[in-house]
């Protein structure tokens, strides 16, 4: 029986097998190089526009500047 996580019933021994794949590998690196190139400089980070928000704590920003843009 595989190990799972056990609070999200997720098996552990699969999640680590799929992150050495080639393609999830560079995804990774595609992402960091989006963000990097967007002025990212720490986690979490979120955009909304041309707008980067930076902290869990900014969400309260965030979802006003997504309800700005919608508006």
């Amino acid at each position: 029986m595989a190990k799972h996580i056990y609070a999200l019933d997720i098996d552990a021994q699969a999640l680590f097998a799929g992150t050495q794949q080639d393609g999830i590998k560079q995804q990774l690196k595609d992402n960091v190089l989006l963000a990097v190139n967007k002025g990212f400089f720490g986690l979490p980070g979120f955009t909304v526009g041309n707008e980067l928000f930076f902290g869990q704590d900014r969400l309260m920003f965030v979802k006003d500047a997504i309800i700005a843009q919608k508006a």
